[in-house]
């Protein structure tokens, strides 16, 4: 990652821009153990999302095909959400999930609050042409969707 990132500064890449590329990399650290195959959907629900927010400075220049995108990450933050809920009630009697349930909900909230700031960033982006707010949008809900996965870990490595 760090040598993509420098050869993306060299080049006088946006910053943003090269953190969005970057932003579909696997880290282990928001990786749920996959033993149990809620686990294993929520890491593709989440690692698909990331793919296509990391798509976005290939695809925004062209509109038709950057269209086609933007329906594809509501779906998948829909598919994503519908997953986290299901995680949830799936662990009602998780006495971990259920003694982190603020911060649970918190961070979820968090990344409600960050998938409609995305989607407003995109109708600015179609006023004012200016990618840079979409990049920046798109990262804040790549950060949010990994702070959700990490909560997500950290409680079910404690149940």
């Amino acid at each position: 990652i760090f040598n993509d990132f420098v050869a993306g500064v060299i080049q006088n890449e946006d910053m943003t821009e090269i953190l969005l590329r970057l932003g579909s990399t696997e880290c282990t650290e928001y990786l749920i153990s996959p033993n149990i195959e809620l686990h294993a959907q929520l890491n593709k629900k989440a690692q698909s999302l990331r793919l296509l927010l990391s798509s976005i400075p290939d695809q925004i220049k062209e509109r038709s095909v950057f269209l086609q995108t933007i329906k594809d990450i509501a779906q998948s933050i829909k598919d994503l959400l519908n997953c986290v809920n299901n995680f949830y009630q799936s662990n009602t009697n998780n006495p971990a999930v259920m003694q982190n349930k603020r911060l649970f909900d918190h961070h979820k909230k968090n990344f409600v609050r960050c998938s409609k700031a995305f989607s407003d960033s995109l109708r600015n982006f179609f006023k004012d042409n200016q990618p840079s707010i979409v990049f920046l949008s798109a990262n804040k809900l790549i950060t949010q969707t990994n702070v959700l996965m990490r909560t997500i870990k950290i409680i079910t490595e404690k149940g």
